[in-house]
């Protein structure tokens, strides 16, 4: 295996911290995203308890691809740069655990014998749902 192929395939790890359960999402007017439709959601009252007390965040070590590693930074930065100034920071764990709970909404829908089965799947979940609207 050359080292080009090692790299794309290798593993890095990353401490996250993982709320307990769900996000609610700021908008720039100071409004929720999705409020309304959190009466929607499966897991809207979890949201709506969430935000109501604050953050209440664990640690759960996570192994990512390199690429996934790597290509997170970036995506936190433009996000952090393009909030306004009073919205809270967002860093690369702001995004994982909004992975999380887009996961954990859409877990009826999860099924697959691999990661790629279960990503794939996943995807073809949002796509499927974006194509409705």
């Amino acid at each position: 295996m050359n080292d080009d192929k090692r790299s794309r395939n290798a593993m890095s790890a990353m401490v996250l911290e993982v709320p307990e359960s769900g996000t609610l999402v700021d908008d720039r007017s100071g409004h929720h995203e999705g409020e309304s439709r959190l009466m929607e959601s499966r897991r809207g009252e979890t949201y709506r308890r969430r935000h109501g007390e604050g953050l209440d965040l664990r640690t759960k070590y996570a192994q990512m691809h390199t690429d996934q590693f790597d290509d997170l930074t970036p995506v936190a930065r433009e996000l952090q740069d393009a909030k306004r100034p009073d919205a809270p920071r967002i860093t690369e764990n702001t995004l994982i655990r909004v992975a999380v709970d887009l996961l954990l909404e859409l877990e009826p829908h999860l099924h697959g014998d691999t990661e790629e089965e279960i990503r794939e799947n996943l995807l073809r979940q949002i796509q499927t749902s974006d194509n409705r609207k």
